[in-house]
């Protein structure tokens, strides 16, 4: 074969199979599209997601299927997502979660380890108590909060997640030390109604229908102004915090995804938002539908995650402080490694180390002895525990720390602590200090 019948013949093919390239991605998407939401089937983002996926389905012309992966504030859904083919059939249904878990170290990668498309809606977050709570407003909860510290309940779906930097922010702007308890996404709004804690953060689609039930209250909302749906509830900023955290939804892909693909996705979700099962999500919910293209979201992630580091820099060591207390604690109540995993929204393995750890020596009470005015009492594992948990809260204004005079005070006010004494105190904290650092 001479040489310019080969130069031609090879030609031929790269001609033939660039021109099949382009059909394939021209043809995009030629079948059914994973839609990953980052909490669990009941969840706000559940709900909006498959309203999203429904009408995603109606534009691409092929079936977009909502795929739950709950777990780490986020970090199992946007993980898988990240290591999944960059070819449009993989993405991710994305909200604030894609900065606190990147932040909290909850994934090995950035918020900019996936590549935005763009955002499609954006709403307040709600800070909420059962409709006979004698908290009548926010102010109410706070004064509390502030008058018995280390002692009220807020709820969080999990370490990492949006729910819980709306927690940490509180504590920051309103000077409050309330414990977190990571109870997942749906399980928030049972725990609420159960008496389990006290407040919950979530998104209104969540709980709309139990206001209107009027077995929830909202006292406080995260946005710029207040909800129409919840006119009573101030925002952050109306109680003198200048603070704005609105939650927002949108997709990503995977790093690598070709361009053509990226903004077909991106026509898709501005022609979604545009739809009447959009609208009538927003007015139920009074969510509202905002759009960004992908650089504009891009640029909106970037100042959105400095807010967020500087917010999290001073709750990461207090929060992971208080998960190591609640491992304990459900080891107590006689909760399985998974059944912990699943409540703290962290892994067996964190789970299994973190009890390891315990069991080498054991935070058991060795003071056997009756004891007499003075000296050492004894308490159960659990209860021993529940001191240690409250030596992780934040110290009373004014103080840089906890004493032991101070912690055995507060403890005694508690229900089955009545007779703590200082001594007590000393040797649970130096026991836990050698056991565990």
């Amino acid at each position: 074969m001479s040489m310019r019948r080969f130069l031609g013949t090879m030609l031929s093919v790269l001609i033939v199979c660039g021109m099949m390239i382009q059909f394939a991605w021209a043809e995009y998407p030629e079948k059914p599209i994973q839609l990953v939401i980052h909490m669990g089937a009941g969840s706000g983002p559940d709900i909006e997601g498959r309203v999203f996926a429904q009408e995603l389905s109606k534009v691409l012309g092929q079936p977009v299927i909502p795929i739950n992966k709950p777990g780490g504030g986020g970090a199992v859904s946007y993980t898988y997502v990240y290591n999944s083919e960059p070819d449009g059939y993989t993405i991710a249904w994305n909200s604030m979660s894609i900065l606190t878990s990147t932040n909290i170290g909850n994934v090995p990668f950035e918020y900019d380890g996936l590549e935005h498309i763009g955002q499609i809606m954006i709403q307040p977050m709600l800070i909420c108590v059962k409709a006979d709570s004698k908290w009548k407003t926010a102010q109410d909860f706070i004064e509390d909060a502030r008058k018995n510290p280390g002692t009220l309940k807020t709820a969080s779906a999990a370490v990492g997640s949006s729910t819980h930097l709306v927690t940490i922010a509180l504590q920051q702007y309103a000077g409050i030390d309330t414990v977190m308890v990571p109870l997942g996404a749906v399980r928030m709004l049972t725990g609420l109604l159960a008496g389990e804690v006290d407040t919950n953060t979530t998104v209104s689609s969540m709980i709309v229908d139990m206001v209107k039930a009027k077995k929830v209250r909202v006292l406080l909302n995260t946005g710029e102004e207040r909800m129409s749906t919840y006119p009573d509830a101030p925002t952050m900023k109306e109680l003198g915090y200048d603070v704005v955290l609105e939650l927002f939804r949108g997709i990503s892909v995977p790093k690598g995804t070709p361009p053509e693909v990226k903004a077909k996705l991106e026509s898709a979700m501005m022609e979604v938002a545009k739809t009447e099962a959009m609208k009538n999500l927003s007015e139920k919910t009074g969510l509202s539908i905002k759009t960004r293209n992908s650089a504009d979201f891009t640029e909106y992630l970037y100042e959105r995650d400095k807010q967020i580091k500087e917010i999290l820099k001073k709750g990461r060591k207090n929060a992971r402080e208080v998960a190591r207390a609640h491992i304990l604690l459900l080891t107590h109540e006689g909760k399985t490694e998974m059944e912990i995993k699943d409540i703290l929204r962290i892994s067996r393995a964190t789970v299994s180390n973190i009890k390891k750890r315990y069991r080498e020596e054991g935070l058991q009470n060795a003071l056997t002895e009756k004891p007499r005015s003075g000296q050492p009492r004894k308490y159960t594992p659990k209860q021993e525990a529940e001191i240690i948990a409250f030596t992780c809260t934040k110290p009373p204004k004014g103080r840089r720390r906890w004493t032991i005079r101070l912690i055995t005070e507060k403890m005694k006010k508690r229900k089955g602590f009545e007779t703590l004494n200082r001594e007590t105190v000393r040797l649970i904290l130096k026991k836990a200090k050698r056991n565990h650092g």
